[in-house]
């Protein structure tokens, strides 16, 4: 701006007509009224604004003119003041200004006045957002100007306020102003955000209930939001059921996918909260309102409730609690895991109320174990009971048949073991099948075989290592010779755990004092924050810790560091 015009602009300000506010105490004060509410008159008097009561005023002389003539003030639109500027405007309208000639001024202007609003801060973009916001009190006034209005707003991050202008905005205006109508649909939708981020759900619902026929947006709907984050907050507050009721209603029915997301993540924090406190039954009965609308997932959610509260009884040794849980689930109901917990629960009912002194009633239970799949509880029962020549020739053949349900299993547990690669535990289940004294059947053959394949495979691996161990002895080096120690120190420590038997595990203990010794430079110098774990042994020697290295460094710098360097270094900062 120029110098005659910067002048020109402050012999405007000066000379511009102004109300004078007579106070019972105090002088006169000369500036513009911007606005009369609730008892209170807000003043802009030089470049402050000035908040009165009512009471304290004895008589306020109006101006003569109010505000500027029309050329004045669009100079002061174009390049002087901008506060000033609306604030003039506000004024003319009060003073029966036509408020479509001032419509058309502000628009001609329109972008000036909003790189205006992102150029201000501080006090100045407060300034500018209240004389904005004074100047769409007026009514009436045109939509097009009330929605520059809110745009300004919008820009300068009122949201709340620029929608409440959007909202004033005649619903038919829209018509044939679709990106009018886009924006206006971006601004009422971030309100309804910030509405449902502040807890006030109320008015985030009502707002995205008519936010159609604000904006004429069709099929657009944002009522969903206000109501996922109304479920949020319940959700949060450990109002559950609210929550489960909000998202088995009315979103269910707008976003249906969404809102069963957020039942099982409501299903699955309930959960997690029942095994800590063994509210197992409250959290039931809030998956069960979610039954008519994801029925699938609400019997998933309740079954895994009453075998978590059955897991829950057992952990804390109380069978009749167990029993009576699990029986509370219909036999057709049952999960596959239920049906193990209830046979489970029944044999530890059965085995406290057996005598064992009484070998039949041993045998009755060791019976019931084999025919119910306890073949672990039932073999030294039946061991029990062969103890009684009366009962000994029934028990040996259950035992037998026990035995052989066991293998059974067993070598299927092996070869799963096998397919999957862990080769030790395959020969381990193996071995455990051919351990037991003249048993040629062909689970002991199949067993057999098993162990002969494991054995090989193992040979194999071994025959391997070496080679295994060369890969990481040679990574290590890479990255000892690229600065990476940290790396290289990894790789080392692979070798000396898994390959310590390997001729590159020589190797690799003949390089660890060096990647040791780089890493106590770097520490040293700062270049490395935090020490690596130093704590695997080598040859029954433990490498030193990360307090011993930093013992080690301290004892270095104790003859030249005096105690605030030593202090400095022990934040990692030398």
């Amino acid at each position: 701006m120029t110098r005659a015009a910067t002048l020109a602009l402050l012999l405007l300000a000066a000379t511009a007509p102004a109300d004078v506010i007579h106070r019972k105490v105090g002088p006169p004060i000369q500036g513009y009224i911007l606005s009369r509410s609730d008892g209170k008159v807000r003043v802009r008097s030089g470049g402050s604004i000035i908040q009165l009561r009512e009471s304290d005023i004895v008589r306020i002389d109006a101006a003569e003119d109010a505000g500027a003539g029309l050329a004045e003030l669009e100079a002061q639109l174009r390049g002087g003041d901008p506060v000033r500027a609306v604030e003039a405007a506000t004024l003319r309208l009060r003073g029966g200004g036509d408020a479509e000639e001032l419509s058309r001024l502000f628009l001609r202007n329109s972008f000036r006045l909003m790189e205006r609003a992102t150029a201000l801060a501080g006090n100045d973009a407060i300034a500018y957002r209240l004389a904005l916001r004074d100047l769409a009190a007026e009514d009436p006034l045109p939509d097009e100007l009330r929605l520059f209005i809110a745009q300004v707003l919008f820009q300068s991050g009122d949201i709340e306020h620029a929608a409440a202008q959007v909202r004033r905005i005649a619903p038919g205006w829209f018509e044939g102003r679709p990106i009018d109508r886009d924006w206006a649909r971006r601004v009422l939708l971030d309100e309804v955000r910030r509405l449902a981020q502040s807890a006030r759900f109320g008015e985030a619902i009502e707002l995205a209930s008519g936010l159609d026929e604000i904006v004429d947006a069709g099929a657009f709907r944002a009522r969903p939001l206000a109501l996922l984050a109304q479920a949020a907050d319940a959700r949060d507050s450990g109002r559950a059921d609210e929550a489960m009721r909000l998202l088995t209603g009315e979103l269910a029915d707008a976003v249906p996918e969404v809102a069963r997301n957020r039942a099982a993540l409501l299903l699955a924090s309930l959960r997690t909260t029942a095994d800590r406190d063994g509210t197992h039954a409250d959290a039931r009965a809030v998956a069960a309102l979610a039954r008519d609308r994801f029925p699938t997932d609400a019997e998933e959610a309740e079954l895994d409730l009453f075998a978590r509260e059955v897991r829950w009884y057992l952990d804390r040794n109380d069978v009749e609690g167990a029993w009576y849980t699990v029986n509370a689930v219909e036999l057709g109901r049952r999960t596959p895991e239920l049906a193990e917990l209830a046979v489970r629960v029944e044999y530890l009912r059965r085995e406290a109320e057996t005598d064992r002194g009484n070998p039949l009633a041993l045998f009755e239970l060791a019976l019931w174990c084999a025919a119910n799949g306890l073949l672990e509880e039932a073999e030294p029962l039946f061991l029990e009971s062969t103890k009684n020549e009366t009962m000994r020739e029934l028990a040996v053949a259950q035992l037998v048949l026990v035995r052989d349900a066991q293998d059974t299993a067993r070598l299927e547990h092996a070869l799963e073991r096998y397919d999957a690669g862990d080769l030790r535990e395959a020969g381990r289940l193996a071995a455990l099948i051919l351990a037991r004294e003249g048993r040629r059947s062909a689970v002991a053959r199949e067993a057999e075989r098993l162990a002969k394949l494991s054995e090989d495979g193992l040979e194999t691996e071994e025959k391997r290592r070496p080679y295994l161990a060369e890969v990481e002895y040679q990574q290590a080096e890479r990255a000892y010779y690229l600065a990476e120690f940290s790396g290289a120190l990894e790789h080392l420590r692979t070798i000396l755990r898994n390959y310590e038997d390997t001729p590159a595990a020589e190797r690799a203990k003949e390089l660890l004092p060096a990647v040791r010794q780089q890493i106590e430079l770097a520490y040293l110098e700062g270049r490395l924050r935090d020490l690596p774990r130093l704590d695997f042994a080598v040859s029954g020697e433990a490498i030193g810790s990360a307090s011993r290295l930093r013992e080690e460094i301290d004892a270095l710098l104790a003859p030249f560091a005096d105690a605030a360097s030593r202090r400095a270094l022990s934040r990692g900062n030398p």
